[in-house]
C-alpha cells in the first residue's frame, strides 16, 4: 500500500516535471493535444511620455512571468489582495513563488517564463501553444526599480466570443500597485504596506501619465498544411488536405515546369473546414506541383509540401441515347443522373456542337435542350460532363435531332428514343 507522502510525490511529479522542463526554454507544458500557436511580442514603453517626471537610471522590466489556463482560475486581478507569487513579482521581480502557484493549479496548463532585454524599451518575442480548453493567458513583469508596481494581462483570452481564435490581439499595459510595499519614488526596499492593500490600477496617477508603459501583442501563427494528395482527372486536378486549426480558409497554388507559385494560379478557399478543391483547365499529359497554404484574416502559414500530378488526357465521349426534339423553339426536359446512372456527381457542365440549332443549359440540375425558333432542322450533338468530388469526369454524348413538328394527335409527343440497329425503341426516364 502507497503511504500518504509517498501519494503527494506520485500527484506532484507531473506538475514537477513541467516546472523542470522550465530550465529548457520559455514554456512549460502539462497537456497535449491540437492547439494553436502565438507569436507574442512585449514591447517596453517606458520613457518621459508614460512617466513625465523623467526615466530613472536602470530603469527595465523583469523577466515576463505566467502562464495558460482555464477561466476556473485566476492568478491576480485588479481590486483582490496579491497573492505570495504576485508580491515577490512586483517587489523584486523573482519568479519562483508565482511559477510555483501556477504549477499547483490543476486549471493551469503551462507556465511562461521569459526574460526581457533593453531596459525601459526593451523586449521580448516567443511563441506559445494555446488549446481551446486552456486559451486564457496571464503575463506580468515588474517595473523595476518601484516599490511593488508592475504591468500584465490576467486572464486574457486568445478566442473571440464565438470561440474563434483571433488573428492578432494587442493589448496596452498600464501600471498596477500590488497593494504590498509603501512607497512613491522608483525605489527598491521600502516598509511593508499595512494593513495590506489590494492591487490597484495607477494608470494616470503619481508618477505615471496615461500613456501605456509597455505593449503586448499576439500573433496568430498558422500551422503548415498536411495531408495533401491529388487525384488525376481530365485536364484537372483534385486537391485535398488536412484542416489547420485556427484557420479561415486555404489558397491552392500549382505551377509547371519552371514556373513561381504566384496568385495568377491559386484558388481562394474559404472556411477553415473547406478541405478539398478541384483544379480544372489544367494540360492534360503535363506535371503540376500544387501545394496549399492557411490563411486567417491577412495572416497566412507556411506553404505545404509540394504534391505532384499530371492530368490525364480526355477521352472521346460515348455516345448516349437519341433525343429528338421539335422545331420551332421546342424545349425538353431531362435529369442528367439518368444519362450516367449514377447520383453522386457534384457538378455537370454541357455544350452543344451546334449552339444555333441546339441551344443547352442547365436549370436545376436539370438538363434543358431547346430548338431554334425557325423552323430548321438537323442533329448536333451535346456533350455532358459529370465531376464527382474527387475530380473524376465522366462524359456523354448525346445525339440530338430536331425534326418539323408533326400534325394532329402527334403534336404534343415527346419522347427519349434508343437506337439500336435500325430499330427505334422507348428509352427510360422520359419527363
Amino acid at each position: 500500500m502507497t503511504s500518504g507522502p509517498a501519494r503527494r510525490r506520485q500527484r506532484a511529479f507531473p506538475k514537477l516535471l513541467a516546472w523542470g522542463l522550465l530550465a529548457l526554454g520559455g514554456v512549460a507544458w502539462g497537456q497535449t493535444g491540437p492547439g494553436v500557436t502565438y507569436v507574442v511580442t512585449f514591447e517596453g514603453n517606458w520613457t518621459t511620455a508614460s512617466t513625465p517626471g523623467g526615466v530613472v537610471p536602470g530603469a527595465h522590466f523583469t523577466t515576463l512571468i505566467g502562464g495558460l489556463h482555464d477561466a476556473r482560475v485566476s492568478f491576480w486581478r485588479s481590486g483582490a489582495a496579491a497573492s505570495s507569487g504576485i508580491e515577490a513579482m512586483a517587489e523584486t521581480g523573482a519568479t519562483g513563488a508565482l511559477r510555483a502557484e501556477i504549477v499547483a493549479s490543476p486549471h493551469a496548463v503551462a507556465v511562461i517564463r521569459r526574460g526581457v532585454t533593453g531596459g525601459g524599451t526593451g523586449g521580448a518575442t516567443f511563441r506559445v501553444e494555446v488549446t481551446a480548453s486552456h486559451p486564457l493567458v496571464t503575463l506580468t513583469s515588474m517595473i523595476g526599480p518601484s516599490p511593488d508596481w508592475f504591468v500584465g494581462v490576467s486572464g486574457l483570452s486568445l478566442r473571440d466570443d464565438g470561440q474563434t481564435w483571433y488573428a492578432e490581439r494587442r493589448v496596452d499595459l498600464f501600471p498596477y500597485d500590488a497593494g504590498t510595499e509603501d512607497g512613491a519614488e522608483f525605489t527598491l526596499s521600502n516598509p511593508d504596506t499595512r494593513p495590506r492593500g489590494v492591487i490597484t490600477g495607477i494608470r494616470g496617477t503619481g508618477k505615471f501619465s496615461d500613456e501605456p508603459m509597455a505593449r503586448l501583442r499576439f500573433a496568430l501563427s498558422l500551422g503548415r498544411v498536411t495531408g495533401v494528395t491529388v487525384t488525376v482527372g481530365e485536364g484537372r486536378l483534385a486537391v485535398s488536405w488536412d484542416a489547420v486549426p485556427g484557420a479561415d480558409g486555404y489558397r491552392v497554388q500549382w505551377r509547371s515546369g519552371g514556373a513561381a507559385f504566384d496568385a495568377a494560379r491559386e484558388h481562394v478557399v474559404a472556411g477553415g473546414d473547406v478541405t478539398s478543391r478541384v483544379i480544372s483547365g489544367l494540360e492534360p499529359g503535363v506535371e503540376y506541383a500544387v501545394r496549399v497554404v492557411a490563411t486567417r484574416g491577412g495572416a497566412t502559414g507556411p506553404p505545404s509540401e509540394a504534391v505532384r500530378g499530371t492530368p490525364s488526357r480526355a477521352q472521346a465521349a460515348p455516345p448516349g441515347p437519341l433525343r429528338e426534339i421539335f422545331s420551332g423553339g421546342d424545349r425538353a426536359r431531362l435529369d442528367p443522373r439518368h444519362l450516367f446512372g449514377r447520383g453522386d456527381a457534384l457538378a455537370y457542365e454541357a455544350s452543344s456542337s451546334a449552339p444555333e440549332l441546339v441551344a443547352v443549359s442547365l436549370d436545376g440540375g436539370r438538363l434543358v435542350l431547346a430548338s431554334a425558333p425557325d423552323d430548321s432542322e438537323g442533329k448536333a450533338t451535346v456533350t455532358v460532363t459529370a465531376t464527382d468530388a474527387e475530380g473524376r469526369v465522366v462524359a456523354m454524348a448525346l445525339p440530338v435531332r430536331v425534326t418539323a413538328r408533326p400534325p394532329g394527335v402527334l403534336r404534343g409527343w415527346r419522347g427519349v428514343l434508343l437506337r439500336e440497329g435500325e430499330g427505334v425503341v422507348d428509352g427510360p426516364g422520359d419527363p
